[in-house]
């Protein structure tokens, strides 16, 4: 009896027009990401704010590569696999994200009892996962996972106090006396961390309701007005006390959002 994979893989057929999307939306972000987070962590000598935003890039960068893995692989055992951590790695990241912008305005780090308040908030996403119960099921002829509602109502609650903390770090300074060269790395970090996970919570959520989980690719589009914010706070602001010109850099990852291109463009006219 032949496989019925030999006869037709769905998970091919149900991702196959957004693939090359997918290829886009997450491998340029990765490869971007590790190489700024690397690069500001050496060049700045292993500085605490530095390994915050570098644990930030990496936990994202899993979560991405797991995302590509899923939306790119047509063995169903490896996507449900790591469709099972995605949402417990999600969650470690909005924390990094918000342990990012308090060190960010504080310029040091926060109390110990802090930290452990967010290490225990992320301990039932954890348990959940590691016994087996963040996906509940699997939708062979789609493709698809289902998730734990549970989970999924936790991430919800979780992820909106996270922004709703950010936003305030954010705004904050409109509040103060402070000069507009004070305001802006402020806003240019922050205003740009609210409004990409607030974009990519938005559209999970929307995505786990309605089952269209295509719009996720979308969101990730916003992940380079993160990288081109933290760039320009690197060089320009100098937030991590690197000490090089950001043009020049700033240059170098124009060129690789281009160069990702070549992964969808099908016009000889335009590859030239």
């Amino acid at each position: 009896m032949s496989d019925i994979n030999t006869i037709i893989n769905t998970c091919y057929e149900t991702t196959s027009s957004s693939r090359v999307i997918a290829n886009y939306s997450h491998i340029i972000p990765i490869v971007l990401s590790l190489i700024l987070g690397t690069f500001v962590l050496v060049k700045s000598k292993y500085n605490f704010f530095s390994k915050v935003f570098f644990a930030f890039i990496v936990v994202f960068s899993m979560w991405l590569l797991g995302d590509w893995i899923i939306w790119t692989s047509n063995n169903y055992n490896l996507i449900y696999a790591l469709w099972a951590p995605l949402d417990y790695l999600e969650i470690v990241f909005y924390v990094l994200g918000l342990y990012f912008a308090i060190v960010f305005v504080r310029k040091s780090d926060i109390h110990f009892v802090f930290k452990v308040i967010l290490f225990l908030l992320t301990i039932p996403a954890f348990l959940i996962t590691i016994n087996q119960q963040s996906v509940t099921g699997f939708n062979y002829p789609v493709c698809e996972a289902f998730n734990s509602d549970f989970l999924g109502q936790y991430k919800l609650i979780f992820e909106g106090i996270i922004l709703f903390i950010i936003l305030i770090y954010a705004i904050n300074p409109f509040f103060k006396k402070l000069s507009w060269k004070e305001i802006v790395p402020k806003l240019v970090v922050l205003g740009s961390m609210f409004l990409f996970l607030a974009t990519f919570g938005i559209t999970e959520y929307l995505a786990s309701t309605t089952g269209y989980y295509e719009m996720n690719l979308y969101s990730l589009f916003l992940l380079p007005v993160l990288l081109v914010a933290i760039i320009y706070s690197v060089f320009e602001l100098d937030i991590f006390n690197v000490k090089v010109l950001g043009s020049h850099y700033l240059v170098i990852g124009l060129i690789i959002f281009m160069g990702g291109q070549l992964f969808f463009i099908t016009s000889n006219t335009n590859r030239l």
